[in-house]
């Protein structure tokens, strides 16, 4: 939702063309969006796993092995890239919808796509490995999986922390080439008249 109330939001309201006038480059626009979706999106994030040690410590009968809470510490580290990723390319696509309800259609497929994979790693037969730390979504919510029960391996933390940060990177790019057009808000916020 704040992904596109700050970019279709602001079309709807007519305040886009006010932003656009100021004296600032599209790249500090565009950074200013992505940091406040992007702290949403952490924060979420966050509570999450607080909420799953919380839950986790509760169910647990007294004598068994729980998960110690530096785990669940590393686990919100590692969702990290993950919230840069998803809150970037949900900035860049939004920027696309001329009103909150557009911005809500364009998202939503979106977010299927991205979500629904990610549950395909609860499967057991679905491990990280090699080859699946560089699928996108898939690597996090599998080396979350693998630090949950305790079988994360070291290199394989690496190489999904290196590409997941490679595809955050290629999602604010994109972000921010999409700010850089202003031909694509303004067109989007004449159209709607």
């Amino acid at each position: 939702y704040a992904a596109v109330d700050l970019t279709a939001g602001e079309k709807e309201r007519g305040t886009m063309q006010t932003l656009l006038c100021a004296p600032v480059r599209s790249l500090e626009i565009v950074a200013g969006k992505f940091l406040a979706v992007w702290v949403v999106a952490t924060v979420a994030a966050v509570v999450n796993i607080g909420s799953l040690a919380a839950t986790m410590a509760r169910i647990l009968p007294a004598g068994a092995t729980a998960v110690p809470p530096s785990t669940f510490v590393l686990t919100a580290v590692m969702l990290l890239p993950i919230t840069l990723t998803v809150a970037a390319l949900f900035v860049a696509i939004a920027a696309f919808a001329k009103d909150f309800k557009d911005g809500q259609n364009f998202l939503t497929p979106v977010y299927m796509f991205l979500a629904l994979p990610a549950g395909i790693t609860m499967l057991p037969s679905v491990e990280l490995d090699a080859w699946t730390a560089f699928v996108p979504m898939i690597n996090i919510a599998l080396l979350v999986k693998s630090l949950l029960a305790g079988e994360a391996r070291g290199e394989l933390m690496f190489l999904v922390l290196a590409s997941s940060g490679l595809y955050a990177m290629l999602a604010l790019l994109l972000a921010a080439r999409v700010f850089d057009r202003e031909q694509v808000l303004l067109c989007l916020l004449y159209t709607s008249d």
